[in-house]
């Protein structure tokens, strides 16, 4: 066996791998999720999910054509994963995948980085801003 091919980081010796999240394979160095990213990540996975399950454009947008394509298949399972799309829990998965994918990608580059961020960061501001108008004009 070569040596070469030997990982000796303790992840490696237990047989587990580092998240794909944190670990930076290209230039063998451990990056880690700083606490802002997280928070965005979060953010954003809640903004967007939000979008598609409860508001008017993400209805307009995204539910009414997925249920009218589902009506025009006629099958019940194509009806069963429109249904999917009125469902927090099932969307926002997806939705969180996505978010985290985008996330790996952007870290790649600075300037992918920084606009990643804007982007998170107006949709995460919008759900907290949006939340608290709520709450005040209910007192």
């Amino acid at each position: 066996m070569d040596a070469s091919l030997i990982d000796s980081r303790p992840s490696a010796l237990v047989g587990t791998r580092p998240s794909p999240v944190c670990d930076d394979e290209a230039g063998g160095r451990r990056s880690t999720l700083n606490a802002m990213d997280a928070v965005l990540i979060a953010g954003s996975t809640l903004r967007l999910t939000r979008f598609v399950v409860t508001d008017d454009l993400g209805d307009i947008l995204i539910r009414t054509p997925v249920h009218d394509l589902a009506q025009r298949h006629g099958s019940r399972e194509a009806q069963r994963l429109a249904d999917g799309i009125d469902c927090p829990f099932c969307i926002g998965q997806w939705i969180a995948f996505g978010v985290l994918a985008s996330y790996s990608i952007a870290k790649r580059r600075p300037a992918t980085l920084a606009a990643w961020r804007f982007v998170a960061t107006g949709l995460t501001l919008n759900h907290a801003v949006a939340h608290l108008a709520v709450r005040l004009n209910d007192v």
